[in-house]
């Protein structure tokens, strides 16, 4: 019986080979794009790596509330972890992490081998054995209590030591030299890391190790990289310890604005007002739009199935009365055409899943190698699939199975299943068509408005130049401080050279401090916090910073002077830029007056607002030069940067980033994001498109005899083809009215993620309802054109 089943199903695949390709076609679309986005979806949420009570683990955070509203800042002063312990002897694990970046990592030789060095913009972090304690990280070589106990000592995860040492087995018991300052000793080797862990770890030092320098450092400093993370017990009290916070900060916090929280781990991945270690956070509301996106797309396939299966069904009712006449009940027929579809649907599942792998290279390389789309390598996504194929054999075919194995015997056999029944199932495609291009048109706004957004970012003036700007960073050991001074003087004699600049950041990085100060008479401190910028005289003209009052500061090797912004005057009620002049600021115990005011600049992304900040000097805080270049021959000035470089600190790693490429990775998962909706939105119109011409390729099929007899009594091409369009295009205009106030909603929502932001403009939904009627309109064309050029005898002689 199952034989039959199939031979019949592979039959009529054969008869109606047009149809079913656009079926299989259209389903095959949607089910790539549905296992895509699950996969890139599980990715995001599958980030709660290492530890085995999440629900248990959170992380400190601080909250500095002001009038004007909360800043938020994942890291905490360097004695809150030492000060919980000893306040909440309740908690299960109190552990400290300090995030390092642009590390240099050197491997002594001995002898005359030269020493390799290696430069890690991210992974190397200080920590304890109380982390691996709340975090169960995988240990190769070593114990955590053992290794993080003592000074001087590090682990290193499997892949950094073989690139340091070749073989990981041999890593045990080598030295390292870290920033040319703290030489190591590999006592562990932990596993490595997945890639979309919020601890993107490639090795830890004990924290021991850097001990000595917090000495002295007290509850006004707060650094983002210094984090501090808790397991709490088992007996439920977080109630408790979060109703005590407010005594504790009294206790040990002078400064009425702070206020610790404690943040779930569940939430840092999702959560960017704190952000996390890997610079990877993405919003719940994202995840959900491509999980409905994905949704969407499936849906448009199996609306395509839905409509042409519907629309063929009176080609079937002959087959449908003579099965009925032989005895063939309901169920076996509707049972006939669920086979037929779960047929189609398992190809495009075949299809789908050999697409997916295909191009999964070419994602990788598209998306920045950020989502590994590898389904055969995955149980769950494997699981996913199987579980998807069944839905859409049911969805896709329950319907046409039901309408199909009704028909009457007796209406059947004698080909009257058109009356009673047309009308209805007209208005159901009717309504699959305008369903498809709703999501298409949603989709298309959308990815405009996305465009236009990512197009603000690049192109919006940020207050300073970022063209043609160099920042490389500088050896901060004592040694090569010396050496700061003849290297700029050696940069500014190269031709190619126009300004250089020492800071301790460029205007727009990471790397900002921010500090509570004392402004002017006041004898307590402001209800906000400076973001403090520490660079030399040249700072100004490098970065093309626009003074607006009083002059720039003196050279100085420690804070002397300040220069303000914009917003410094409009926290403090200033409206002449020139009645901030001559007024002190007191911060860390030092006071030194203003001497200048800057237009604003964005120190951030344009996500956020403008922070109040102070520009001064102290030049043991420099860590960066920022070169501007001339705009001829930059690849050559930059060698000879490098071979400036490489004489004046040799032992040294040279790396050079451009500004405006520093700046564009604010952006990147957003970057990533839009390239998907591209994809998608292109996807959506093409499955669309498909089903418009299945079903326009059915309508003309069914109206060949009177295409032939408007021929034959004087009907123009034209006037034949406008009797298909009309019909069709009208769909879209309804489609263009439905989605248009959708997309402004849920756009609308999307772009109050950004402190920065476009409108949204009417030409968007203008070009939008053009692309969607200009693509409906060729693809109803084709096949109208075609049927009134038919020979009208050969249609007239056509048994329909």
């Amino acid at each position: 019986m199952f034989k039959n089943y199939l031979l019949t199903a592979f039959r009529n695949f054969r008869k109606n080979k047009v149809f079913s390709f656009i079926n299989v076609l259209g389903l095959t679309l949607g089910i790539a794009c549905s296992v895509a986005i699950f996969m890139i979806v599980r990715y995001e949420l599958s980030f709660d790596n290492f530890h085995a009570h999440p629900e248990r683990i959170y992380r400190v955070v601080s909250d500095f509330r002001f009038p004007e509203g909360v800043e938020y800042q994942s890291g905490v002063p360097y004695p809150l972890p030492e000060a919980f312990k000893h306040e909440f002897p309740q908690v299960a694990q109190v552990a400290t992490i300090v995030g390092a970046s642009n590390t240099q990592i050197s491997l002594p030789q001995g002898g005359n081998t030269e020493t390799r060095r290696f430069r890690e913009k991210e992974g190397f972090f200080y920590t304890d054995a109380a982390f691996f304690a709340i975090f169960h990280f995988k240990w190769e070589m070593g114990d955590p209590r053992v290794v993080l106990a003592q000074p001087g000592t590090v682990a290193l995860t499997r892949h950094t030591a073989e690139k340091y040492f070749g073989d990981w087995h041999q890593a045990m018991g080598r030295t390292i030299l870290v920033d040319n300052k703290e030489l190591l000793t590999v006592q562990g080797i932990l596993a490595d890391p997945p890639s979309n862990t919020d601890f993107p770890i490639k090795g830890v030092i004990s924290f021991a190790t850097m001990a000595g320098k917090l000495a002295g450092k007290g509850w006004g400093t707060v650094s983002s990289r210094y984090q501090c993370y808790v397991l709490l017990p088992q007996d439920g009290s977080l109630t408790s310890i979060v109703s005590q916070m407010p005594v504790f900060r009294k206790k040990y916090v002078d400064i009425h604005t702070d206020f610790f929280s404690l943040q779930p781990l569940r939430d840092i991945h999702f959560n960017a007002l704190y952000g996390n270690f890997g610079a990877r956070t993405i919003n719940k509301e994202t995840l959900w739009a491509l999980s409905l996106i994905g949704a969407f797309l499936l849906a448009l396939g199996c609306i395509n199935f839905i409509n042409l299966a519907t629309a063929q069904a009176i080609h079937r009712s002959r087959e449908v009365g003579i099965r009925k006449v032989l005895g063939s009940r309901r169920w076996q027929l509707a049972f006939q055409f669920l086979g037929e579809t779960a047929l189609q649907v398992g190809m495009a599942v075949l299809l789908a899943m050999a697409l997916v792998t295909l191009l999964s290279p070419l994602a990788t390389e598209v998306l920045n190698g950020s989502y590994p789309l590898k389904p055969l390598h995955s149980l769950v996504t494997m699981l996913f699939v199987v579980v998807l194929a069944l839905v859409v054999t049911v969805v896709s075919g329950a319907y046409p199975a039901m309408i199909i194995s009704g028909f009457r015997p007796i209406a059947a056999l004698k080909n009257k299943m058109v009356a009673g029944k047309t009308r209805g199932s007209l208005s159901l495609r009717r309504v699959l068509v305008v369903s498809q291009f709703v999501i298409a048109q949603v989709l298309i706004v959308g990815v405009l408005v996305a465009i236009s957004q990512m197009n603000f970012f690049r192109n919006a003036p940020l207050g300073f130049n970022k063209e043609a700007i160099v920042t490389i960073n500088l050896p901060e050991d004592s040694a090569s401080h010396s050496r700061w001074v003849s290297f700029r003087q050696q940069l500014l004699q190269q031709p190619g050279i126009e300004k250089v600049s020492l800071s301790s950041n460029p205007p727009a990085g990471k790397g900002n401090s921010f500090s509570t100060f004392r402004y002017n008479q006041s004898v307590k401190d402001e209800n906000f916090e400076l973001n403090v910028k520490l660079a030399d005289t040249g700072y100004f003209t490098t970065y093309g910073l626009t003074l607006i009052a009083g002059r720039v500061y003196q050279p100085s090797d420690t804070i002397r002077e300040f220069v303000v912004n914009e917003t410094f005057l409009r926290k403090e009620g200033i409206h002449d830029p020139g009645d901030v002049l001559g007024k002190y600021i007191y911060i860390d115990g030092q006071k030194a007056p203003i001497v200048g005011v800057v237009r604003d600049f964005h120190e951030h992304s344009l996500r956020d607002p403008i922070d109040p900040a102070a520009i001064s000097t102290n030049r043991d805080s420099y860590s960066m030069a920022g070169i501007k270049l001339s705009t001829t021959g930059m690849p050559s000035t930059i060698q000879q940067i490098q071979k400036i470089f490489n004489g004046a600190f040799p032992e040294t790693v040279f790396e050079h980033q451009f500004l405006d490429e520093t700046i564009a990775r604010y952006y990147e998962q957003e970057e990533k994001l839009s390239k998907i909706f591209k994809i998608f939105a292109v996807l959506s119109l093409l499955i669309s498109c498909l089903g418009l011409y299945g079903l326009i390729l059915f309508t003309t099929s069914q109206r060949i005899r009177e295409v032939g007899i408007r021929k034959v009594l004087g009907a123009s091409i034209t006037s034949i083809s406008l009797l298909f369009v009309r019909e069709f295009l009208w769909l879209i205009g309804i489609a263009f009215v439905i989605a248009s106030p959708l997309a402004w909603y849920f756009m609308h929502k999307w772009l109050q993620n950004f402190t920065y932001r476009i409108d949204i403009t009417p030409w968007m939904f203008a070009a939008t309802g053009m692309t969607a009627l200009v693509v409906g309109l060729l693809t109803i064309s084709f096949q109208t054109i075609r049927a009134a050029l038919a020979n009208p005898v050969k249609s007239l002689k056509t048994d329909c």
